[in-house]
């Protein structure tokens, strides 16, 4: 390892001790929160009236009961990427220790296919209270996930991949709902006909400081450190609000806010025997990094009852065309469409039934070129229902849902045009290694770095498909 290797190995360093204590964005957006809701087809603008309307529009909570909510959900990933074989002619060539780059023999990891993204288990937590306002009422939400408060990883999505995990990772599913998420809301009634709703989610900043001593550059595994790490909350607000213009029509309106976890981090760097030098002492490390970013959101809904059979529909806009990935590059992903449907059917006094169906729009475009963004349009189907109960002289009701969404199968293969040079801006599968280079040894032209040199994992192509299954359970204990 050269000096360019120690200046950089104390950054990856505090990485590491920064990111596990992070939290990140909510998972509702994929299962649902709440036994009625999810079971609904996750269609909850112009119906939520307990505490799960602090996700799905805070006007509701004007609308609802104090209650107070504990649940679980647990869900099942059936995915997966599969890579097609990359034809011969494509590795990065060995030139010894004068290669231009890593030749792929040396790869850490072997390329390979991803079909083990990790299941969610997580316990829910609400509740609605009533102050001394009759219109008015706080709502709070809490999703905890088991074993775990936060789970981010950060990865390249081109050919810089090659060098870590040397695969390829679904870009919104995983990962993304290993985390905590925090809501908060209030809701109030305006009129008979009008409630109005504002909602915080809660999210950390993290950022690292850190000192780095390195007393002999020929031992770069020890290195100490002094490292100081803070986090503030960097709230983001929701708004909403709900017409009630006949007993049997409601109409919901709500604007979820863009979000993200920012990590930040900063290192001095000291190295014996580089004071004085030209690089420059203390040597500073910066690196930002931007995790589980979540666009702005205009939702609008409808529902309609007629006797004891409910209908409600809600139409998302997504604004992912500002989405940043994880090591803070642009995504270029586009704008989404969402449609969720649902109806609830009063079968007995004390049982409602419920259904759903989805569709959910992927913002990833074709990945014909250098990136490796994975997603895939999603259509999903869900039913489940909501148990009362009487117990001594409270009333107890327990809810249930099962749903199951389809990752529509994806076929990318990336387009082989005129290679260049892996400079930034390029959009196309860059080439790795110059054409013009020469053999360090007899100072001829290699063979081997004629036309494209890749190790892009995705390239030459990739499918993507699966299955997401998820069940969830609540108690709402009314007070």
């Amino acid at each position: 390892m050269g000096d360019r290797a120690m200046k950089w190995l104390p950054l990856a360093v505090a990485i590491g001790l920064a990111i596990p204590g992070a939290a990140s964005a909510n998972p509702f957006d994929v299962y649902g929160l709440g036994a009625r809701s999810s079971a609904m087809g996750n269609a909850g603008t112009a119906i939520a009236d307990d505490f799960s309307a602090t996700y799905y529009n805070p006007a509701g909570l004007a609308l609802a009961q104090p209650t107070f909510s504990a649940g679980l959900t647990l869900t099942y990933d059936d995915v997966a990427i599969r890579l097609k074989d990359r034809p011969a002619g494509y590795d990065l060539p060995d030139l010894g220790s004068k290669s231009p780059l890593i030749p792929t023999k040396y790869r850490l990891s072997t390329r390979s296919d991803t079909t083990d993204i990790p299941a969610t288990y997580a316990l829910h937590l609400g509740g609605v209270v009533a102050p001394w306002i009759d219109q008015l009422r706080f709502g709070f939400a809490a999703g905890l996930p088991v074993g775990s408060v936060g789970e981010q990883t950060a990865r390249f999505s081109d050919e810089r991949e090659q060098y870590f995990s040397n695969r390829l990772d679904f870009e919104l599913l995983g990962h993304r709902q290993q985390q905590m998420s925090v809501l908060l809301g209030a809701g109030f009634r305006v009129t008979d006909w009008l409630a109005v709703g504002v909602g915080l989610s809660l999210l950390p900043n993290s950022t690292t400081n850190a000192g780095v001593y390195l007393a002999d550059s020929g031992h770069q595994d020890q290195i100490q450190m002094a490292v100081q790490n803070s986090q503030k909350w960097n709230p983001t607000m929701h708004a909403g609000l709900m017409l009630t213009p006949s007993p049997k029509w409601q109409f919901g309106m709500a604007w979820r806010g863009q979000n993200a976890f920012n990590l930040d981090i900063h290192n001095d760097v000291q190295i014996k025997g580089f004071q004085g030098t030209s690089s420059g002492f203390p040597i500073p490390q910066n690196a930002h990094f931007v995790m589980n970013f979540t666009p702005h959101q205009f939702v609008a809904g409808a529902a309609y009852k007629s006797g004891s059979v409910l209908g409600t529909v809600d139409v998302i806009r997504s604004l992912w065309s500002h989405y940043v990935d994880t090591v803070g590059d642009p995504g270029g992903f586009i704008d989404t469409w969402s449609v969720r449907m649902g109806g609830q059917w009063q079968a007995t006094e004390q049982t409602q039934l419920y259904a759903g169906l989805r569709y959910e729009q992927t913002p990833v475009p074709d990945q014909t070129g250098r990136t490796n963004y994975v997603d895939n349009d999603r259509v999903g189907v869900s039913g489940g229902a909501r148990h009362r109960f009487s117990v001594g002289e409270r009333n107890i009701e327990v809810g249930w849902y099962l749903s199951v969404q389809r990752l529509l199968a994806r076929d990318t293969n990336k387009a082989q045009g005129a290679a260049q040079n892996c400079a930034a801006g390029v959009k196309s599968v860059c080439d790795e290694v110059a054409d013009n280079i020469t053999d360090p040894v007899t100072g001829k032209a290699v063979p081997q770095a004629q036309g494209l040199q890749t190790g892009n994992p995705g390239f030459p192509g990739f499918l993507s498909y699966g299955t997401i299954l998820a069940v969830g359970l609540d108690l709402r204990i009314p007070f």
